[in-house]
């Protein structure tokens, strides 16, 4: 069967099937008692991007700059963001997974810090918008705050993209982290809602 646009809609398929991937190989290693690590974040970006678009590596961390623009291909005097340089991704990455795995700080508070702080770093050369939804269901699941991994969260922020993205940058520029707390409650709480249903 072909359609307009069925390279796009197969794309799709494996985003969700790799998704699926992803989040089992998560829930698998956590009920095994592990915690979150580089390794495991590097894992779940190589299947997650397995056989669909991207740049760069599977499953490592950049080891390059790489910028946010409005528009693909747009040079870096364009960027609507410039990640931290790539010597300091892995302690970035590493400071943000002990923050995840210690402490006794609320799950919910965690994960919608934990989600700032990775697409800060933004550790990989692409895909880091998909990975750092995924972590979300993954530290709640971690400190017992969600039994099962229901929560996709990527349609939610696609659907209200430029007040997420409006939130992560305020807080580049010195918003308080309150104000993104409560965006990222709300749409926790809309898509577990939906999810329900």
């Amino acid at each position: 069967m072909f359609e307009a646009g069925g390279e796009t809609k197969h794309a799709d398929t494996r985003e969700v099937v790799n998704y699926r991937r992803a989040m089992r190989l998560a829930m698998t290693e956590i009920k095994k008692g592990r915690e979150v690590s580089s390794h495991l974040v590097e894992t779940l970006h190589g299947v997650l991007l397995k056989d669909v678009r991207h740049i760069g590596n599977l499953g490592k961390y950049r080891e390059g700059q790489v910028w946010i623009a409005e528009r693909s291909g747009d040079p870096i005097e364009k960027a609507i963001y410039v990640p931290p340089e790539a010597i300091h991704v892995r302690g970035l990455a590493q400071n943000l997974i002990e923050y995840i795995n210690v402490g006794k700080e609320n799950a919910l508070i965690k994960a919608g810090v934990a989600h700032y702080q990775f697409e800060a770093t933004h550790p990989f050369d692409d895909g880091n918008g998909r990975i750092g939804r995924l972590l979300i269901p993954i530290v709640l699941h971690r400190h017992q705050r969600l039994s099962s991994p229901i929560l996709y969260l990527s349609g939610y922020f696609d659907d209200h993209r430029d007040e997420y993205i409006a939130r992560l940058h305020a807080l580049d520029d010195g918003a308080d982290m309150e104000d993104w707390l409560k965006f990222f409650y709300i749409r926790l709480a809309s898509s577990s809602v939906k999810h329900k249903k």
